[in-house]
């Protein structure tokens, strides 16, 4: 499993409860497990740490990863596996290994296979490298990064431990 934490102002989890409702109803559509919060205790009690706890997205013999952000240099990463990845990738360009083609991407995704091991696949190529339509992990991205939006509202995210500061969408 995959987990994200956070610090959350104890009055904003009702809100964000609603917020993870939704994005059960869009995983439950895309045929994937909806994440799960589990809330600490802090030593202020106006504060909770919450850890959201998403299952790997699979399709076929591919687990994705991570999603890379190009909106600037460094790409902002954003896990989605509980796997780690290789430094590199936090310094990615906007490369896709599927086509090779040099052109711009807002993202690309981090797949992998047991057998083939890691790779970066563009948007408009994930329908060909992996044989079926993307939507689940379009769908499961653009969920994400609303969930992502809302938590670094005022200040209220804190990163996993072990990832580096810079460039990291938890």
């Amino acid at each position: 499993d995959a987990g994200m934490d956070w610090f959350v102002y104890e009055r904003q989890i009702p809100d964000l409860e609603k917020r993870l409702d939704k994005l059960r109803v869009k995983a439950k559509e895309i045929g994937v497990s909806g994440p799960s919060c589990i809330v600490h205790p802090t030593g202020n009690p106006y504060w909770k740490r919450v850890e959201i706890v998403f299952d790997p997205l699979r399709i076929g013999d591919w687990e994705l990863l991570a999603i890379l952000h190009h909106y600037e240099f460094p790409p902002l990463v954003q896990l989605v596996s509980g796997s780690s990845i290789p430094a590199h990738y936090y310094q990615a360009k906007e490369d896709c290994d599927h086509c090779s083609l040099k052109r711009r991407r807002t993202e690309t995704f981090l797949l992998e296979s047991k057998e083939k091991g890691i790779k970066q696949v563009g948007r408009t190529c994930l329908n060909q490298f992996l044989g079926e339509k993307p939507e689940r992990i379009e769908l499961y991205s653009d969920a994400l990064k609303d969930l992502n939006e809302f938590l670094s509202e005022e200040g209220r995210k804190i990163l996993p431990i072990g990832m580096p500061e810079q460039g990291v969408l938890a």
